[in-house]
């Protein structure tokens, strides 16, 4: 993804309700924004209904999220 400055690779592991994805990420070009490495990006992505609705119920409890609002991702899903 050149625009977002990432090269990414996705390793699916299981199927089903046990299926796990680990997206391994590295910037293109360490110099240029953004900086996906500073600070490091360290995140968890889990599947919802409403990811609207989760993320007011998760800033409700204290969880704080990156600037940028509700986009999509690599794979085309929604992503905060």
């Amino acid at each position: 993804m050149k625009k977002e400055n990432v090269d990414e690779d996705i390793l699916s592991i299981g199927k089903g309700i046990h299926g796990v994805e680990i997206d391994i990420m590295q910037p293109i070009d360490p110099t240029k924004s953004p900086k996906v490495h500073i600070p490091a990006l360290n995140h968890i992505g889990l599947w919802v209904d409403s990811i609207g609705n989760a993320v007011s119920e998760l800033t409700e409890k204290g969880i704080v999220f990156t600037p940028g609002g509700i986009r999509k991702g690599a794979s085309n899903y929604a992503y905060y």
